[in-house]
């Protein structure tokens, strides 16, 4: 199986993205398939072995629309493209609303009864000129709209009926009546020039075409974080090559190539700092807020801005490899896939059509049995048609769907779908792995215990004897040491598992644990009480002897994060229960769960990597079940959890991280309090779906009724079509700036006051 991602074209609606979908899941081999309306792209799964591109495009042709390969090395032409397109749009916008103008006031009285305007004499004197001129305005407007007709008819030819029918519908069904109504006016009867319907088709079809301008606009806007990455991309590159400094296309930038980047300019590519000393604006990428200095030895990431120092930098990866391309693939692929509440208006938009057609047809013979006249019942008809927008229920999820995770990129959260900004908001139980997650990872020195010498001299002897040791707790002692270098140290030898023996200054020394020192015969029962307690509060000790007797005891722990508790309790107010999940003993998990605020029942420690994913496993059996863990080690148990979180972040392998397949979102700045920050962002994009999707069943529920007569039935007002096309309009803008409203969502900081 191969997953593809293509562009589908002449999509108008929801109907039309339910149809692309029914097309393609009846074809063989086909295993999945979702369609974004939105971004108007298709994720497809399927056999190779069956299935080819010719085929699929076969398949999509034939029910009325276009498939290509998206073209993804050339964005910028793309982008140009698109916005000629909205240029054109626009030009044709303003035509047909120059010429729908005249009709609208040539009937006026009869749109609006209140309003009545003095006709000029030729025109009351001409009836036909009347007619005339409204059915060649009326026509200029449609030749302008004639997309709708080309895609309506198509769709309605092809047996997959769309928005773009219903308009097509109703404005051929109102100039019919309108051209039979002309003949009947050049024929000698006047009184047909109430049954002209020139405004109602010209107007409409305006109407429609301002909505779906700025419909486009605020669609376009709903992708403003995507494209602010993508302008991020550096154009050149200086690089040092024989001697000398060549600009060259950072595209071209090959791996161990070494570059310039000088002040003010964007790092060309991701790259490991050789020489100078600087500050590097990150924001863009994982939201870090202030800038962050690098010297020799840093990692630099592409896209980012070089703020005031030079440097020179070895490239890590090619352009495609690069962290921001990782971060731009992520946040495209997360556009492009819906979230599961969005089935169920694709499942109402795949009926929705031909239900409404049949509904127009139905009202206005009711109607016409009622013993309405045939304008009444065209009325009708052309409303019902006209009003019935789809639209609105198939942008309700993506629009929200592709703000938010734009916003949540801007702000170091990157989710890979849709699917898992929906799955989050639902969350109930976090899991946290302990070490380097909820802690730092690295172990520092918390005691030291001499006896029968000072402080600072136990200190400098084992330090002296774990120089050479790469324990990382021998590393923590030997960073507390202030003066290491005045003792002799000869004979070393580790010891796995165990420690280290040396001798230091000529005399034997050790250092190591409890079963070394019972090994070597050393009495360690002067420091019973120390062990015990230093035992108790969590940390690993470290025993050191020198001539066979016991000198110090070292005692370390793995440091909790700042923001840990506050997290923690953060959830707990969220309604999320939080709990700690680890291989180390009970003793050290109790401690650090202790120090975070999660209760003691809710500690599972002494569990082997292979047994993480079916602790998560159980746990997601009782209540829905993320995560969180470094991205690599905790993979399994990532992948076991409804939702897999990886901490990425400074010093972590940020671009292994973000390829991490194995965790659905992706924490970028690498702080704890990231995992607050994409839960509020989760819950405040889902109730934004939620609103989407209520005011687009509100509006059907309500519009379609009105357009129909239920209301006039009942003694109010008949929704007539032209108002009937700006509510159906109306609609799409509104569910759209609704999803806008993401793009400034600020979430709560982790310890209160104010958001930097």
């Amino acid at each position: 199986m191969v997953e593809r991602i293509y562009d589908v074209t002449g999509m108008s609606c929801a109907a039309c993205s339910a149809r692309v979908k029914r097309t393609m899941d009846r074809l063989e081999g086909v295993s999945y398939c979702e369609v974004n309306l939105l971004t108007e792209k298709m994720t497809l799964r399927y056999d190779e072995n069956t299935l080819d591109f010719a085929a699929i495009q076969s398949a999509i042709e034939k029910a009325g629309y276009g498939v290509r390969e998206p073209e993804r090395e050339d964005r910028r032409s793309a982008a140009e493209a698109e916005e000629k397109e909205r240029k054109t749009s626009f030009r044709r916008l303003v035509v047909a609303a120059v010429c729908a103008f005249p009709v609208f006031l040539l009937n006026i009285s009869h749109m609006l009864p209140m309003i009545t305007l003095p006709l000029p004499a030729l025109l009351q004197t001409y009836p036909i000129l009347n007619a005339l001129i409204q059915l060649v305005l009326a026509s200029v407007v449609l030749w302008c709209g004639r997309s709708f007709f080309i895609r309506g008819y198509r769709s309605l030819f092809s047996g997959s009926p769309n928005m773009d029918t219903l308009v097509a519908i109703g404005a051929t069904a109102a100039m019919l009546e309108s051209l039979y109504a002309a003949v009947r006016i050049a024929l000698g009867n006047p009184m047909y020039l109430h049954r002209l319907y020139c405004e109602s088709a010209a107007v409409v079809i305006t109407l429609v075409m301002l909505g779906r301008y700025l419909e486009e606009r605020a669609k376009r806007r709903t992708g403003d974080a995507l494209r602010a990455l993508e302008a991020l991309r550096p154009n050149l590159a200086h690089v040092v090559r024989d001697g000398g400094v060549f600009d060259i296309e950072a595209s071209r930038l090959c791996v161990g190539d070494e570059i310039e980047i000088r002040p003010g300019e964007a790092v060309p590519a991701d790259a490991v700092v050789l020489e100078g000393h600087t500050g590097i604006d990150e924001s863009m990428l994982p939201g870090e807020s202030m800038p962050v200095e690098k010297s020799e030895g840093s990692e630099v990431i592409g896209g980012s801005q070089n703020l005031d120092g030079a440097i020179r930098a070895r490239v890590t990866a090619e352009a495609g490899e690069s962290v921001l391309a990782r971060i731009i693939q992520l946040v495209e692929d997360a556009q492009s896939r819906q979230a599961p509440v969005a089935r169920l208006a694709d499942k109402v938009a795949g009926i929705f059509v031909p239900v409404v057609m049949c509904l127009a047809v139905l009202a206005a013979i009711i109607w016409a049995i009622a013993g309405e006249s045939a304008d009444f019942c065209i009325n009708v008809a052309i409303g019902v048609l006209v009003v019935a927008c789809p639209c609105a229920l198939g942008l309700a999820t993506p629009a929200s769907v592709m703000t938010g995770t734009g916003r949540s990129a801007a702000l170091g959260v990157l989710f890979k779908s849709g699917e898992a900004l929906e799955r989050l908001s639902g969350i109930r139980t976090v899991v946290f792995d302990k070490t380097g997650t909820l802690t730092l990872g690295k172990p520092g020195l918390t005691d030291v215990i001499p006896y029968g010498i000072s402080r600072e001299e136990a200190l400098s002897l084992c330090a002296a004897a774990e120089m050479r040791s790469e324990h990382p707790i021998g590393r923590a002692i030997c960073d507390a040491a202030a003066d290491v270098a005045r003792h002799e140290v000869t004979a070393f030898t580790a010891l796995p598992g165990r420690g280290v023996e040396a001798k230091v200054d000529g005399v034997l020394l050790l250092a190591g644990t409890r079963s070394l020192m019972e090994e070597r015969g050393i009495d360690i029962s002067a420091a019973a009480a120390d062990e015990n307690r230093l035992y108790a509060e969590g940390k690993t000790v470290v025993y050191a002897a020198r001539e066979g007797k016991l000198f110090a005891l070292f005692a370390a722990a793995d440091a909790l994060r700042p923001e840990s508790r506050a997290l923690v309790a953060r959830l707990a107010e969220m309604g999320i229960q939080s709990y700690m999940l680890t291989g180390d003993n009970r003793m050290a998990a109790r401690a650090a769960a202790k120090q975070c605020g999660i209760p003691e029942s809710r500690v599972i420690a002494g569990v082997l990597p292979g047994k993480k994913a079916e602790t998560v496993a159980g746990l997601r059996r009782e209540n829905p079940t993320a995560m969180v863990g470094d991205g690599i080690n905790d993979a399994p148990a990532l992948t076991e959890a409804d939702i897999g979180i990886a901490v990425s972040g400074e010093g972590r392998g940020r671009a292994a991280d973000i390829a991490v397949d194995a965790a659905d979102v992706v924490l970028m700045r690498g702080e704890l309090g990231q995992v607050y920050d994409a839960i509020q962002l989760s819950r405040a994009s889902m109730r934004n779906i939620r609103e989407n999707l209520f005011w687009a069943f509100a509006y059907n529920t309500v519009c379609i009724p009105a357009a129909a007569g239920v209301f006039y039935a009942l003694g109010g007002g008949l929704l007539n079509p032209v108002w009937a096309g700006a509510a159906m309009a109306l609609s799409s803008i509104c569910v759209v700036s609704n999803a806008l409203r993401l793009r400034w969502y600020t979430p709560k900081p982790l310890n209160g006051g104010k958001r930097r």
